[in-house]
């Protein structure tokens, strides 16, 4: 995973946007279970510390999801999950 995985993100309401190139989903498509846990809530709770944003969404390439290694469904917006951050 590089920074050209990263493609840009939107802000729409209290929802951020985050999209990832094909090739992100491709490289981390093969993560265990707890693995994309992290992953993925690590970039939600990173996001929602900004008090504007309550919700995050992925998207590959703009289009919606449905997950990254078939663990958590991406195909809605995710809230925070406090019982992940360690203090």
């Amino acid at each position: 995973v590089n920074a050209y995985d990263f493609i840009g993100y939107t802000v729409e309401r209290d929802i951020i946007v985050l999209n990832f190139s094909k090739e992100f989903y491709e490289k981390c498509s093969s993560l265990e279970e707890r693995q994309e846990l992290y992953l993925v809530y690590s970039i939600v709770n990173a996001m929602t510390d900004n008090p504007a944003i309550s919700q995050v969404l992925f998207v590959r390439e703009g289009v919606g999801i449905k997950s990254i290694a078939d663990t958590i469904i991406l195909m809605q917006p995710l809230l925070r999950n406090p019982g992940l951050i360690i203090n």
